[in-house]
Formats: structure tokens, sequence, C-alpha cells
């Protein structure tokens, strides 16, 4: 029997000499010199094995690893990209593949994890290697199935006429095609055309994955008028049975938060998805650092600071109406009156003016003359709800002051007035304690309010004060 070294010897000539003396070119075989079987041979071999090596492994697909996590990758050529997903830790994997090794890092937030050479599996089936910096190595297992990812997935906001570009990746399937649709518009190979007669409305855009229609990924646009910003304007309720009116121009937002007692007055701004300001009652500030508008504009939800729970906006049906200044006011006649109005809820912001006497035009109200000593009306109306209509109050004097003077009278008191244009006095009879009492009384009045000083002989310094406003027509407060 021959020595196993021999034996060995011998094969490994055979070989060398097969192989030295053919060099396959397609299906053609070409003899070589013997003087250069030796050396090209070990070449031929050296290629024949390198061959079996592809560039780049498709490892596009979803995987999970020995702890739980699940990863997407996918990639087009050598370059991979995707994410990782342990518990409540989302890393994005970046890196690429050369033959059989997979090299790159994972990232979350500040935290970089390199990834320095992973090694892939000849069937492709696990990639297993260190992470630097994780206390054990890693195998990670294909899973059976398709990935599919769309991006950007955030909602967007856009006016009619703009153009929209949308990408789609598939990863685990041969198979790369996707299909698009939209609920409104045209959408061609991910690039969407928005539509016309469709602001204020979410529309979605949907990639498919031809390999799998189940895999399908959703993102929305706004459409919104060419301000380009969500129309906020309307009437709200949060979920505690708070009632909101907001007023909006441009980015800028005004209105009022009732909430059972107490109002309060809202400001803020909006910016894309996000509307931030305060709330305001008295001394007291709330900051609403950033609620977020939901992509069809229909609900609003965030905290508010120092407030216990987040709040949720929910719009309501029906427009709100606004008139600026509601206060009634004093004027004479020939005065030219500027008034303001706000309509929420609708595209129809129009209005119409209309007065009782004399003429307002585009809330430009002039006081008609031979209406002295008369209440006058000035009413707005919303063109979108004839029915929401907002009144004030004109009182109409010969000098711009109310007139007080003459007696006013209670089942327990008469108080006696005189005037001389803004300055007040006059006389207070009570019958306090049944035995009557009487009291000089002198004051200014400021518009339609009056603060009266009573005093007597034995009060010389004043015994106390009454605070009245009276009605636009001056007869009673």
């Amino acid at each position: 029997m021959r020595p196993l070294r021999h034996v060995l010897r011998s094969c490994a000539k055979t070989l060398l000499s097969v192989l030295g003396g053919l060099v396959v070119l397609g299906t053609a075989s070409l003899a070589t010199p013997a003087t250069a079987q030796s050396t090209l041979g070990l070449r031929t071999l050296s290629t024949l094995l390198s061959a079996q090596i592809p560039a780049a492994v498709e490892i596009s697909g979803p995987w999970t690893n020995q702890y739980g996590g699940a990863i997407e990758l996918y990639q087009v050529g050598a370059s991979v990209q995707g994410t990782y997903v342990y518990g409540s830790t989302t890393y994005t994997v970046t890196g690429t593949v050369s033959g059989y090794v997979f090299s790159g890092s994972l990232t979350s937030g500040s935290l970089t994890y390199p990834i320095p050479g992973m090694t892939i599996s000849p069937d492709g089936l696990t990639i297993s290697g260190a992470i630097t910096n994780w206390s054990s190595s890693n195998t990670w297992t294909r899973q059976s199935g398709i990935v599919l990812r769309l991006s950007p997935t955030a909602s967007r906001i856009a006016k009619a006429g703009d153009v929209l570009t949308y990408a789609a990746e598939v990863g685990g399937n041969l198979n790369k095609s996707v299909s698009w649709s939209t609920t409104a518009g045209a959408i061609v190979d991910g690039i969407y055309t928005v539509p016309s007669g469709y602001d204020y409305t979410a529309q979605t855009i949907t990639v498919t994955a031809n390999a799998d229609p189940a895999k399908k990924l959703s993102t929305q646009v706004s459409i919104l008028p060419p301000s380009g910003q969500f129309e906020l304007s309307g009437s709200w309720k949060n979920q505690y049975g708070g009632a909101i009116e907001l007023y909006q121009t441009g980015t800028s937002v005004q209105g009022t938060y009732v909430y059972g007692s107490t109002t309060y007055t809202v400001t803020g701004t909006v910016s894309g998805y996000t509307f931030s300001g305060s709330l305001t009652s008295g001394s007291l500030t709330y900051p609403i650092p950033g609620m977020t508008i939901s992509p069809d504009g229909l609900t609003i939800s965030g905290a508010i600071t120092n407030w216990s729970s987040s709040n949720t906006w929910t719009r309501q049906s029906g427009i709100v109406l606004r008139l600026s200044p509601t206060a009634s006011r004093i004027a004479k006649a020939g005065d030219t009156l500027t008034y303001t109005a706000q309509v929420g809820g609708s595209l129809d912001k129009s209005v119409t003016w209309s007065a009782t006497a004399g003429n307002i035009v585009g809330g430009i109200y002039t006081v008609p003359s031979g209406y002295d000593y008369t209440s006058q009306g000035v009413t707005v109306t919303a063109n979108a709800d004839g029915t929401k209509k907002v009144t004030a109050l004109v009182a109409v004097t010969p000098t711009g002051v109310i007139e007080v003077s003459g007696m006013y009278s209670t089942s327990a008191w008469d108080l006696l007035l005189f005037q001389n244009g803004t300055d007040i006095q006059g006389d207070w009879y009570t019958d306090s304690s049944g035995w009557g009492q009487h009291f000089l009384v002198k004051g200014t009045l400021d518009g339609f309010k009056l603060l009266l000083t009573y005093y007597n002989a034995a009060y010389p310094n004043g015994a106390g004060t009454m605070n009245l406003t009276f009605a636009p027509d001056g007869k009673s407060f």
C-alpha cells in the first residue's frame, strides 16, 4: 500500500495537470504549454473559486436576532440601509456588503456602534458577528416575507399644483417593483401632482409592493389654499367640555376658550402641523408649547403647560363670528366709527353690515343726525350663514357724552343727578333703618361708567362710593 502522502501528491499532480492543460473560455478549451501548466493551473483554480463569491450578497428583507430584535434591511447595489428595533429603541442601520461580509454601524441619537464585519452565511440566511461595545455577538436570522419602506412617511402640507416626490424600497424579494395610488389627483412613479378643488382636505398616498399586494404603506397630504397654512378658525370643543372659538389671519390665531365660569384669551401662531401660543385669564398665563394639528385639520392635540393633562380640541360644525369692538360706544352726529368682523369655520369670510339708522360701509359707520338721545344698532351678518350675526350699540348724543341728569328711583332710595359735561353732582336720599338719610354725591362720567362719592356733614370726606354703569340710552344703570 502506498503511503498517504504519495497518494495526495499524485492527486494534486493530476488536478494541476488537468487544470493546467485547459483554460475555459465560454465553451472552448485551449491547450497550454507544458511549462506553464503548473502556474496557470493554480491561477485558474483561484479564479474558479473566487467566481463563486458574489460582489454583494442580497441581504434586504426582514431579520430577527437571538435577543428578539427586529431588523429591516434595504439594499441598492452594495449599499444597505434599514432599522434595528429592540425594545423601545430604534437604531438606524447603514453599511455595505462585500462578498460575504457586512460592515457598517448602528446609530440611535448621539450613539453610534460600529459593525466592523459581520459574516453572511453562504446560503444568505444568517448574518453573524460582533457589534462594537455590545456585550455579545449578534446573529441575525432571515425571516420569510418582504419589507416595504416609503419615504417620506410624515404627512406633508401642499397647495393645488404642487408636485411632491416619494420613493419606495422593497426588501426580501427579487421583484422590487411597486404600484402607486392616491385618493385624489395623480401619482406616477412616486411623483404626485396635488389636485385643485380639494382645499382643506387630507388626501392619501399609497404604495403597494407588487410582490405582495398585502404589503402597502400610506401617508397623507394636507391640501391647503395658497396661504399654505392650516385654517384653524372655527368652533372647537375639548374632552372636558371646554368651548373654543378661534379666528385666524395668516399664521396668527386669536380667540377664546371658555370652561365653566372662566374665559381664557387664546393667542398663538400656526406653523406646519403645530399650533403654539398661550391661554390667558387675568394675571394667569398658560403656555402652549406646541399642539399637533391632525393632517385633516379636525383635531388639535397636545399639552398646555401647568395643566394636569393633555388637551384634544375637536372641530365642530358651523361657523363663528366675532365683532370688534362689541362694547357700546358714545358718539355724536357726523362721527365715524370703525368696526371689524372675523368669520371662522367657513371658506367664505365675507360679511354684510347694517345699521338701524345712518350708513355703514365696510365696517365704517357714520353717525346720523336727528337721532340725539337714542341708541342705534350696528349689525354684522356672516354671508356664509345668515343666522350668524352680532350687534353693537351706539349711543347718539349732541356732545358725544351720554346724558344722565335726572331722577333715578328704586323702592329703597332716590338718586338725583345734575350734569355739566362729564362732571356730575347730586343728592342721594335713602330710608336706611327706616329713618332715611341724605347724602350729597359727586363724580366724573367716563363713557358709560360713573364713580360717585357720597358724603354729608357727618362724613365730609366721604362715607362711601357707588360704581354705576349706565345703559347706552342713559336712562338706567
